[in-house]
């Protein structure tokens, strides 16, 4: 079987299309002289981001992947239309997505010009794996990663080309998501090399940016999770000796956090570190923890016939405690948004 490509326009080009048949056998080997490999182009849009899971680290994704390359022996003499092609006709890199846990393709087209120069477009949605840095969390940043690599085999006969064709996103309102903002998405090729194995293989990386919305954090888990902290603050206010009222408010207010803590911490990944979310879950157990000591204290003073100084420690607590609260909450700003400071 002989493949004619392509044929179409005629003297409005300036001269007559002509038919050029191709080796049926080169259908499966590379368009490259003396072995250099194939340089691919390629660029990704996205149409939807439809979620970014952190407890599985994961992300769904939708959208179109191009990829364009020049096969020589499919050039013909003067500028003709583009033909539109079927998969098996010609020579194909075959790529794929390294990071895949669930790809589908839903359609594609295959085209070549008059150059030689092919262009390959698919559609797409998949479920890719993902590492989440979560240290800052929930005032963090993350890279939604998309990796392409060829098929590995004996000899890589492709490599990514240093820029690509014009990546982009549909636009927020279409690709966003309720709980992120998306600030853009860079290519970067490189070289990676084959763990267990002899070699390097070349990979392209979309990396897409997003940045998590907090509001619903600052309204609904910092602003309630303080509050519940402030709380047993109000026994530095009740009579030193009246014990047993004093320690049912921190106690109830340590177990609504502890529950707290279990609702918000279930839809998050068991990271090794502290997040800042769980540096300031602390803080708060820590203070409420301290108010119980407190009480603890000046209720031995008063039993140690130390009633004055049960008193004045009482007294000095209803300003120390509060300070010391903010001062620490302050300090945990620097500690973990600082560019340079290690993992907790």
């Amino acid at each position: 079987m002989i493949i004619l490509l392509p044929c179409v326009s005629k003297a409005a080009w300036g001269g007559e299309c002509v038919n050029r048949s191709i080796d049926p056998a080169l259908k499966q080997s590379p368009p490259s002289t003396d072995r250099a490999p194939v340089i691919l182009h390629p660029s990704l849009y996205v149409t939807n981001l439809a979620a970014i899971n952190e407890a599985e680290e994961s992300f769904a994704i939708d959208g179109y992947m191009k990829i364009v390359w020049h096969d020589n022996r499919l050039a013909v003499g003067v500028a003709c239309d583009t033909q539109v092609l079927s998969e098996g006709d010609i020579w194909m890199p075959s790529i794929e997505m390294a990071n895949a846990q669930r790809y589908k393709r839903h359609s594609y087209t295959l085209k070549v010009d008059s150059t030689g120069l092919v262009s390959y477009t698919e559609r797409f949605d998949a479920d890719l794996s993902n590492h989440y840095g979560l240290r800052q969390f929930p005032f963090d940043r993350q890279v939604l990663m998309v990796v392409l690599e060829p098929f590995l085999s004996p000899e890589m006969t492709v490599v990514f080309s240093a820029g690509d064709l014009g990546s982009g996103l549909s636009g927020e309102s279409i690709a966003g998501l309720a709980a992120w903002s998306i600030e853009g998405i860079t290519y970067v090729p490189s070289t990676v090399p084959l763990y267990g194995m002899a070699g390097q293989i070349p990979e392209a990386r979309f990396d897409i940016l997003v940045a998590r919305k907090t509001g619903f954090y600052i309204w609904k888990v910092f602003l309630p999770m303080i509050l519940m902290a402030i709380i047993p603050w109000s026994v530095f206010w009740v009579d030193a000796k009246e014990f047993d009222w004093q320690m049912k408010i921190p106690i109830a207010t340590m177990l609504a956090l502890i529950a707290f803590e279990f609702a918000v911490s279930r839809d998050l990944p068991r990271v090794p570190y502290i997040t800042f979310l769980d540096a300031v879950f602390l803080t708060c157990f820590l203070f409420v923890f301290l108010s119980i000591v407190e009480i603890v204290a000046v209720y031995a003073l008063i039993n140690a016939e130390q009633a004055r100084l049960g008193v004045r420690l009482h007294w000095h607590a209803r300003w120390a405690v509060p300070l010391v609260f903010v001062c620490t909450l302050a300090l945990l700003i620097p500690a973990f948004f600082h560019s340079g400071s290690p993992p907790l």
